[in-house]
């Protein structure tokens, strides 16, 4: 869920950049400053969570969203599972995953 979360924080970040980068701010550069910072801070968790499943034997095998629910496929010791995740539980985690980055204390 942790991986899932991070990579939903990835491409909301990612999203948000293009548009902040087309608005007419008053500081354009340090939002843009701040938006990366934030972005690789996200993708380094992503990557984080990622190694610990791999560490666990854990191989994610697709993931994909249908329906307003976005589902895991993974196979751990032989046996393959799958994780479902409402839209709307998952964004909630994503911004308390970027409360938690914002704060400076950030969990994997």
């Amino acid at each position: 869920m942790t991986w899932l979360t991070w990579k939903q924080a990835v491409s909301f970040l990612r999203g948000d950049a293009t548009l902040v980068a087309g608005s007419r701010l008053r500081f354009p550069r340090a939002y843009k400053l701040l938006w990366r910072f934030l972005t690789d801070a996200a993708q380094a968790m992503e990557e984080a969570a990622y190694a610990d499943l791999r560490r666990l034997d854990v191989r994610l095998l697709g993931n994909q969203l249908d329906r307003g629910e976005h589902f895991v496929v993974w196979q751990h010791r032989g046996k393959i599972r799958i994780l479902r995740v409402r839209k709307e539980q998952l964004r909630a985690n994503v911004q308390r995953k970027l409360a938690e980055l914002m704060a400076g204390s950030p969990s994997r």
